[in-house]
């Protein structure tokens, strides 16, 4: 599973970055833990941040233990006072700070300190899905590479699926610019009428362009005599372009 390799790399990552900072992560933790859950200050044990090899009969169940902690964590939150939320937040973003981590840790350093449990995250950067806006986004850190992505596409699609879920993709060729510009020529000229002389009375009356008509008038050449069987070619091509754009 490509989510486990990468939850093993940021352990790695955790364990580096804390040791390069002479292992100030122990000591940053137990500061957040005896200011925000006294009551396990005292049998708080470092080691939980020593993450075992995951077995791969237990993946299952761990990721259900984790969620499980994230979801206590986020409770424990909810009930505090407002102020002491945006304390615990900043404090939070601190640590971050000072151990150079994005904010893809930020709840897992929240669960290690209210629930004593320590589990890294899945990505190596953070995905912000902002319904409101319609936008998702990446936020890179600066241990991020392009391989972390990659491996998180998955999720980013389904993410993106959320967001619009009737936007469909296609491919950029040599000849989707002339197509659009065609179908936006084609809609412009929808309904225009074409003012011809009426042979038996001598007035002028309106009549629908057709097809032909318009991809007469669509093309550079417009007023030179094409042979029949181009504008044929064109009047297909143009009704293939409406239904490329109509289902987009």
């Amino acid at each position: 599973m490509q989510k486990v390799r990468t939850i093993v790399k940021n352990h790695y990552l955790f364990q580096w970055l804390s040791w390069r900072n002479e292992n100030a992560a122990v000591r940053l933790i137990l500061d957040l833990v005896s200011k925000y859950n006294p009551s396990k200050f005292k049998g708080f044990k470092p080691e939980i941040i020593l993450l075992k090899n995951i077995p791969r009969e237990n993946k299952l169940r761990i990721f259900t233990d984790y969620k499980i902690k994230q979801k206590a964590t986020l409770e424990t939150i909810k009930k505090w006072p407002k102020i002491k939320i945006a304390d615990f937040f900043n404090d939070i973003d601190d640590f971050l700070e000072k151990m150079e981590l994005g904010s893809e840790w930020r709840l897992t350093i929240m669960t290690v300190v209210l629930e004593c449990y320590f589990f890294p995250p899945f990505y190596n950067f953070n995905i912000i899905k902002k319904k409101t806006k319609k936008s998702l986004i990446l936020e890179l850190s600066g241990y991020t590479t392009l391989d972390d992505i990659k491996d998180a596409w998955k999720d980013i699609q389904q993410h993106q699926k959320e967001l619009w879920p009737n936007y469909r993709k296609w491919n950029f060729t040599k000849k989707s610019m002339a197509h659009l510009n065609l179908f936006v020529k084609d809609m412009l000229m929808k309904g225009s009428p074409n003012k011809i002389n009426d042979d038996d009375t001598g007035t002028k009356k309106e009549d629908r362009l057709t097809d032909i008509d318009k991809v007469g008038r669509l093309y550079d050449d417009w007023g030179k005599l094409v042979p029949r069987e181009v504008d044929e070619k064109r009047v297909a091509n143009l009704r293939q372009v409406r239904r490329r754009f109509k289902h987009k």
